[in-house]
C-alpha cells in the first residue's frame, strides 16, 4: 500500500506548526483519522496492514522525527492548534510504534531514539506551565505532555535493557506532569498518570528514581492529588468509597503503589521530613499519605521485601512527633481557633498512625522493634492524657446534649491504643507486668464502659484485660483488691471479668481470681 498520501500530509503538518502555513484545522482533521485508523490495528486486518506500511516506512518516521526536532528549535509560542497536531503526532508514534516493535526483534536502537525525542517534548512542553500563558493553553500543554508520557512509557514496557539516563528522563517527565497537575489538573489527568505510577513502582529502575532526592517526585504525587481529590482534615473514606467512587479508586491505586516502596527507609523518612518542616500547605499532602498507608498495610499481605525494622523506627517517629503536640494542645484548658484546627488535624493523623501501627503488630519483626524501645511505656502515658483531658459520652448525655466545656473531644484513640496494647500483651510476661506498672491496668478497667464516642471500647477493653490477667498472678491479685474494693460497681461494668473468664473468690481470708469452668460468649 502507498503511504504518499500520509507522506505529503507531514510535509503540510510540518509546515504549518513550524512555519505557520495551511489550515491548521483541515490538518488535524486528517492526522486525527490517520490515528483513529491505526488505533483499531488489532481488531481489523486492513487497519493492521495499514499501521505497518506505515511503520515500515523510513521516510514517515524521517519526517515526523524533523517536524518534532524542527518545533523544539524554534521557540514556538505555541496556539491550541499547533499543540493539537503535536498530540496527533505522538499518537502516530505511540501506534506505529506498536505495529514497528511487532515487525523487528531488537528494537533498543528504535526505542531510545524515540523516547528521547518524545521525552525532549514533554519537557520542552514544561516552559509553557511557567509561562504567563492562559489556563487553557496551560492545560492542553498538560493534556499533550501527559501523551508523551504515555508513549515513553511503552517504550520503557517494551525496552529489555533500560539505560540509566532514559530512566531518569522518563521520570523527570513524569515529575513535571505532577508539578502541572497542582496547578491545572484535574480527575481526569490524574486517572491518565496513576496507573503507569504504580507499574513505575513495580520497576526496579525506576522505583530507584521516584525515591531519591528526599522522594521529591513521590512527594509531588501527593501534594497534586490532596489537591485534586480535595482531601482535608474532614475526609470521609467509607462515603468516598460509596458516592465518590473513582476519587476513592484513585487512593486504593496509590496505596498498592505504596507496597512497592518500603523495602528500604528512604519514603518514610521522606515523609517524616515533610512532616517536621511543618509547611501547613503539605498537611493534607502527610494526611493522604497517612490514609494510603492505612490501606496498604491492610489490604496487602506483607511484602517479602518490606524493611519492618525501618518501617516501625519511622512509625516511632510519628508518633512522638504526632504525641507531642496533641498532648500539648490537650493540657491547655481554652484553644483558639487555630489551636482547635490544629488538634483536629492531629487527632485524625495520630487515629491513622494508630491504626497503620495496630495492622503491622502481627508482624513478629515488627513487633519485636516497637518491644526494643518504651513505646508501651510512652503508649500508656498518652492513652492517660487522653483519658484525663477527653469527654466520655454517655448515652443519656448523647439523648439529653450535653457536653463538659472543660473536656475535649477526642474519639476513636483510645479504642485504637488498646487493640495495640492487646497485640504487646499478648503471650508477652514482660508487657505484662510494664502495663500493670505503669498505671495501664487501671486504665483499661477504666474504659469497660459504653462510650458514643469509642462505641467500640468495651469490647477491646475486654479481650486486651483477658490477655492482662492470663497467667499473670500479680495483675490478677491487683483486679481482685479493686473488686473487692467495689470498682466495679458501675452497672454498665457488671459482668467485665465474667467475660474475660474469671471469676471472684475468698481464699483464706484474701480476695482472689479464679478461672471459670463455665464457657463465657
Amino acid at each position: 500500500m502507498s503511504v504518499n498520501t500520509e507522506i505529503e500530509l507531514l510535509k503540510h503538518i510540518d509546515s504549518c506548526l513550524n512555519d505557520g502555513n495551511g489550515d491548521a484545522e483541515v490538518l488535524i482533521s486528517e492526522l486525527g483519522e490517520i490515528v483513529r485508523m491505526t488505533s483499531l490495528m488489532m481488531s481489523s486486518d486492513n487497519m493492521w496492514k495499514y499501521t505497518i506500511d506505515l511503520a515500515e516506512s523510513a521516510e514517515i518516521w524521517s519526517l515526523i522525527d524533523l517536524t518534532i526536532n524542527r518545533s523544539l528549535g524554534n521557540n514556538i509560542k505555541y496556539n491550541m492548534n499547533q499543540l493539537r497536531l503535536l498530540k496527533g503526532l505522538i499518537l502516530m508514534i505511540r501506534n506505529l510504534s506498536i505495529a514497528y516493535r511487532e515487525q523487528h526483534d531488537d528494537v533498543s536502537d528504535f526505542n531510545n531514539t524515540h523516547n528521547a525525542l518524545v521525552t525532549r517534548l514533554g519537557m520542552h512542553l514544561a516552559e509553557i506551565y511557567d509561562s504567563s500563558e492562559g489556563m487553557s493553553i496551560k492545560h492542553k500543554a498538560l493534556d499533550v505532555s501527559i501523551v508523551c508520557f504515555h508513549c515513553v512509557f511503552n517504550f520503557m514496557q517494551s525496552s529489555k535493557s533500560r539505560d540509566t539516563t532514559i530512566v531518569q528522563k522518563s521520570i523527570a517527565l513524569l515529575d513535571t506532569i505532577f508539578q502541572q497537575m497542582l496547578i491545572t489538573g484535574d480527575l481526569f489527568e490524574l486517572k491518565q498518570v496513576l496507573p503507569q505510577f504504580k507499574a513505575y513502582c513495580l520497576i526496579p529502575e525506576t522505583r530507584i528514581e521516584i525515591v531519591k532526592d528526599d522522594a521529591t517526585v513521590f512527594i509531588h504525587l501527593l501534594q497534586a492529588m490532596a489537591k485534586i481529590l480535595n482531601v482535608s482534615v474532614d475526609i470521609n473514606i467509607e462515603k468516598l468509597q460509596d458516592y465518590e467512587t473513582d476519587d476513592y479508586k484513585m487512593i486504593v491505586i496509590l496505596a498498592h503503589s505504596l507496597v512497592y516502596l518500603f523495602d528500604d527507609e528512604k519514603i518514610g523518612i521522606a515523609m517524616y521530613k515533610l512532616e517536621k518542616k511543618g509547611n501547613e500547605k503539605d498537611t493534607n499532602a502527610i494526611l493522604l499519605y497517612l490514609i494510603a498507608c492505612q490501606m496498604t498495610f491492610s489490604i496487602q499481605q506483607s511484602n517479602p521485601n518490606w524493611d519492618f525494622v525501618a518501617i516501625a523506627a519511622v512509625c516511632l517517629d510519628f508518633f512522638h512527633e504526632f504525641r507531642n503536640v496533641n498532648v500539648s494542645l490537650l493540657k491547655k484548658e481554652q484553644l483558639t481557633t487555630t489551636e482547635a484546627l490544629k488538634l483536629r488535624i492531629y487527632h485524625r493523623k495520630m487515629v491513622a498512625l494508630l491504626d497503620i501501627i495496630s495492622n503491622l503488630l502481627p508482624y513478629e519483626l515488627f513487633k519485636k522493634t516497637f518491644n526494643s524501645y518504651n513505646f508501651l511505656e510512652e503508649l500508656i502515658h498518652f492513652f492517660q492524657v487522653v483519658e484525663d483531658n477527653t469527654e466520655r459520652r454517655r448515652l443519656k448525655d448523647e439523648e439529653q446534649n450535653t457536653t463538659n466545656p472543660l473536656k475535649k473531644s477526642f474519639g476513636n484513640i483510645k479504642t485504637i491504643v488498646v487493640e495495640i496494647i492487646t497485640y504487646l500483651v499478648h503471650g508477652d510476661p514482660q508487657n505484662q507486668e510494664k502495663v500493670r506498672e505503669s498505671g495501664g491496668l487501671l486504665l483499661i478497667l477504666n474504659n469497660c464502659n459504653l462510650d458514643v464516642n469509642e462505641p467500640f471500647i468495651r469490647e477491646r477493653c475486654i479481650l486486651c484485660l483477658k490477655y492482662l490477667l492470663e497467667n499473670n498472678k500479680e495483675n490478677q491479685n491487683l483486679v481482685a483488691s479493686l473488686q473487692a474494693q467495689g470498682f466495679e460497681t458501675n452497672k454498665e461494668n457488671e459482668n467485665v471479668l465474667e467475660k474475660c473468664g474469671y471469676e471472684v473468690e475468698i481464699v483464706d481470708g484474701k480476695v482472689q481470681l479464679k478461672k471459670n469452668t463455665v464457657p463465657t460468649e
